[in-house]
């Protein structure tokens, strides 16, 4: 599941902003203010959600078999994350730019 967390961004802004022509700086500045405050948000969060204590919500609420119910459907929902089919395709490219680079 760590490999699903957003780690801490791995953009190298000087180097990108030496390439940005100056009549475009601003739109970077204003992305590089949205990436920022995106994965301050993301990186805020827990990576996984905190356990429901299903005993407290027996206790408190009186219909009987429902909470039950909740857990059971709680629990049966799995969510699915796509496969990675393009890291191995863009790491191929950044190798063949980089090469062509070096030349």
């Amino acid at each position: 599941m760590a490999s699903r967390r957003i780690a801490k961004s791995a953009v190298d802004w000087s180097a990108f902003a030496a390439r940005v022509p100056a009549e475009q700086q601003p739109m970077l500045k204003a992305f590089k203010t949205r990436h920022d405050a995106y994965v301050g948000k993301m990186t805020s969060f827990p990576e996984n959600p905190p356990a429901i204590d299903w005993s407290l919500y027996q206790s408190k609420v009186p219909v009987a078999g429902l909470v039950e119910q909740f857990k059971k459907q709680y629990e049966a929902v799995k969510v699915s994350y796509p496969e990675d089919s393009l890291t191995k395709e863009i790491d191929a490219q950044e190798k063949n730019a980089v090469s062509r680079l070096k030349r």
